[in-house]
């Protein structure tokens, strides 16, 4: 059985309950490594990257991008089970430099988006 594990957004501060989900950076069975970004969420005053909490593979996310999220609810889930980490460990390191570098440059285009709508607002 495999290990389930929430993806959660971190404390942002006092008075901030909910956030709104701006974008999803990666898809439902797409293994992703502990620490990338997985999705942008946005508050009234700033955009963050949530980040994997464990690597393993995304089984299903429980909101779409527009949606608004309680800070203490899941966006979804991501499952750990030995086939799927042994098939992460033997991917190449150039494998792992090349889709680095394609999720950075796919979440930095997504945050530039996101700071001209939070400056065009003003």
């Amino acid at each position: 059985m495999p290990e389930r594990i929430d993806i959660k957004i971190p404390e942002l501060g006092d008075g901030i309950k909910n956030v709104k989900l701006v974008e999803w950076l990666v898809e439902e069975g797409e293994i992703v490594k502990k620490y990338n970004p997985v999705a942008v969420v946005e508050t009234e005053k700033f955009a963050i990257e949530i980040e994997a909490p464990d690597t393993g593979v995304i089984e299903k996310k429980n909101y779409s991008e527009g949606d608004k999220v309680n800070l203490t609810d899941s966006l979804g889930y991501i499952s750990k089970t030995d086939d799927e980490l042994n098939l992460d460990v033997a991917k190449s390191s150039k494998d792992k430099k090349h889709e680095d570098s394609y999720k950075n440059k796919k979440s930095k285009k997504g945050l530039r988006q996101i700071f001209k709508r939070i400056i065009n607002r003003d």
